[in-house]
């Protein structure tokens, strides 16, 4: 796997992770933990 595969993958896991817990758990919005 290339380098730039793997952070497209890990960006894009993390990314779903954030938008099911700021949809879930903590209910702020998203643009928020990017900051």
């Amino acid at each position: 796997m290339k380098q730039s595969e793997a952070l497209t993958i890990s960006i894009g896991v993390l990314g779903g992770v954030d938008v099911f817990l700021t949809a879930t758990v903590i209910p702020v919005p998203v643009w928020v933990t990017f900051t």
